[in-house]
């Protein structure tokens, strides 16, 4: 089978395109709509379509993201990738075909209000039925999803203007929106049959889907409680116009998420794949940068949401929208708790199937939602919706994280992003200083001077990290000979500058993680010439790679600096287990003022649990206290003269 060769960077941009045209292209009809047919009919359509929401829930299960990781796996052979799909699809279409008959019962015995609203709607869960979106996205083809939706959503634009004239002309909207997404998932099994073909599965290869689809479903119904139960309560416990205020104020907020959502979509099958392959420090390479890049633009989008929030709803929805305004200034802090969670969950926990603590932290998200709903939408409305979605996200980003925090670097990635946070809280300042200067100008002008100015003063702030982004330097070196080598462990052909393997140079380059990566490839003597004052944390997880792949022969002094370890390596769990597997006594080296205490304890731990199992075995075996560690600042630490204590106390091999 034909290999796939699209990269990150490519496929990252396709379904940001993808997922924009999702969301801005609604937005352009978004003030139209909101003029003619008004806050109630907005707020009367995002009222019933929540409800049709839960049906095509129930339709897809968790196949969104089971059925992508699944394909990704299976992509590389034809027959598998077959196999896996029908089996998958046809376990979706019973489930769309049972809801299809529940949601005709439910219009029948519980819908009298807005019957004819929610018998239209019912082209949603046939669209449900249809979606294989999941297959092109595990197989990492964004670019049919784009182009179909390129012409789908403009004839959604085009149809609404002309049809959509008063709000008599509601059902019409409603009948637009549903029918064009039919359309759009008809449209995808054109491009079915050339990537599969039609594969005989039994009752046992559906069934053997049935479980880990309704474990990856737990969590979409569980978010769908803290997404669109909130309009559901709010349609009942308030009114559908508060609904219609709410419902805009998210549209705008799901416009940043975008971003945010299209790089999980991408790296989730990337992910998975690169996981099954067991390239783990990759993973960890990819998640780092991922989250810098994330939290640089959700903080600004945050930030720069609430500097304009209340000025801008009254200019695009109209002055009945006003409070809108401030249900977007609330909304705008979830970004960054969304960003957060969404790289954990898409890069690590779904693709290395920790489904219980996904499980569990939207659960969570899905209680706590429910309870400050129910406590603040009778007291304060919309805005009462706003302070449970806040709360939610910020729950299940904070379980997430806490749940994984022995297996990724959570603390080093908190701390990468605390410049981001000043620099976006100075932007914010610059924004309400504008306000304060009391410019007798009209409000477009004041908006748009708001956004020139919060945009210039954070790219400003950042340029340093935007410059890395794009791989941008001032100064552009020469364009030097190339030389191939072909690569010891994939055995694939490399092009290499005759100047990366000048060793000496290497801190000229820190900033480019791959170049150091090749350097040490070619030459690992180069680590004990790093200047790791000047590096990013990475560099310990390209250092371990390369070590690891490689089998270097380990010189321990390579990676000491004064005789002890510096900050990057010590706080590096993986790259420090790898060096005490080598000899237990380089625990000697960990300097208790270059690691956090948390990861100052596991070493230890780890340490002294190499050297109990090997001691069992041989009596003999213990530490050089006496000389390897006599000057020794580790020596001092309250664990460790408890543990070694404790070990000292061990008599014979027999003793446990």
């Amino acid at each position: 089978m034909k290999k796939n060769g699209s990269s990150p960077k490519k496929n990252f941009i396709y379904n940001l395109i993808y997922q924009m045209l999702i969301l801005v292209i609604p937005l352009v009809t978004a003030p139209y709509l909101a003029r003619v047919v008004g806050a109630k009919g907005v707020g009367i359509y995002s009222y019933t379509y929540s409800i049709v929401y839960y049906f095509m829930l129930l339709t897809l299960l968790g196949v969104n993201n089971y059925g992508n990781r699944s394909i990704a796996k299976a992509r590389d052979d034809k027959e598998k990738l077959s196999k896996t799909f029908w089996s998958i699809y046809l376990l979706q279409l019973f489930m769309g075909i049972i809801m299809l008959i529940s949601y005709g019962g439910y219009i029948l015995l519980f819908d009298n209000k807005y019957k004819l609203f929610a018998l239209i709607e019912g082209l949603f869960i046939i669209s449900a039925m249809l979606d294989i979106n999941w297959f092109f996205f595990g197989m990492e083809e964004f670019k049919k999803t784009i182009t179909r939706n390129t012409f789908i959503k403009v004839g959604n634009v085009i149809l609404i203007f002309l049809l959509v004239k008063s709000t008599n002309d509601l059902w019409k909207y409603t009948l637009i929106m549903a029918g064009m997404t039919l359309l759009s998932q008809l449209i995808m099994w054109g491009f079915l049959r050339k990537k599969i073909k039609f594969t005989k599965v039994s009752f046992k290869d559906i069934k053997s889907h049935i479980k880990p689809n309704l474990i990856l479903f737990i969590p979409v119904i569980a978010i769908s409680l803290y997404k669109m139960m909130d309009k559901i309560m709010l349609g009942s416990m308030s009114n559908v116009t508060e609904v219609g205020f709410y419902e805009n104020a998210e549209k705008i907020i799901n416009i940043p998420m975008t971003l945010i959502t299209a790089l999980g979509t991408v790296m989730l099958p990337r992910m998975s794949n690169i996981i099954s392959k067991g390239e783990d420090n990759k993973v960890k390479e990819y998640i780092s940068k991922s989250i810098k890049f994330v939290m640089f633009m959700s903080l600004a989008m945050c930030c720069g949401l609430i500097g304009i929030g209340r000025e801008f709803a009254p200019i695009y929805f109209g002055e009945s929208f006003t409070k809108t305004g401030i249900l977007i200034m609330m909304l705008a802090g979830t970004l960054p708790f969304l960003s957060f969670a969404n790289v954990l969950r898409t890069q690590y926990l779904i693709p290395k199937e920790k489904d219980k603590i996904y499980i569990i932290s939207v659960s969570l998200g899905a209680i706590t939602n429910l309870v400050m709903n129910s406590i603040f939408i009778p007291r304060f409305q919309s805005i009462g919706a706003c302070i449970g979605t806040l709360s939610a996200e910020g729950i299940v980003m904070m379980y997430q994280a806490f749940a994984i925090r022995h297996e990724l670097s959570i603390g080093k990635y908190f701390k990468s992003i605390i410049p981001f946070i000043i620099k976006s809280i100075i932007m914010l300042g610059c924004i309400f200083g504008i306000d304060y200067l009391k410019l007798d100008i009209n409000p477009y002008l004041q908006l748009g001077l708001k956004v020139i100015v919060g945009g210039f003063v954070y790219c400003i702030l950042n340029i340093n990290y935007i410059l890395t982004v794009l791989k941008i330097k001032k100064n552009k070196p020469k364009e030097k000979k190339k030389s191939i080598v072909y690569d010891d462990y994939t055995n694939m052909p490399m092009v290499f500058e005759y100047d990366s393997f000048d060793s000496g140079n290497i801190n000229n380059y820190l900033d480019d993680l791959d170049r150091v990566k090749m350097k040490i490839r070619f030459n690992n003597s180069v680590i004990g010439l790093i200047d790791f004052n000047k590096c990013s944390d990475e560099i310990s997880d390209v250092i371990l790679s390369e070590t690891k792949v490689y089998n270097f022969e380990f010189d321990n002094k390579l990676f000491l600096r004064k005789g002890k370890y510096p900050k990057q390596i010590a706080n590096n769990y993986e790259l420090m287990k790898y060096i005490i597997d080598q000899d237990y006594n380089n625990l000697a080296y960990v300097d208790v003022n270059n690691i956090d205490n948390d990861n100052l304890i596991d070493i230890i731990n780890y340490a002294f649990t190499k050297v109990y199992y090997m001691k069992i075995k041989n009596s003999e075996i213990d530490f050089d206290i006496d000389n390897v560690f006599k000057n020794s600042s580790i020596v001092k630490h309250d664990y460790f003269k408890e543990c070694y204590s404790y070990i000292k106390k061990m008599k014979g091999s027999k003793e446990k």
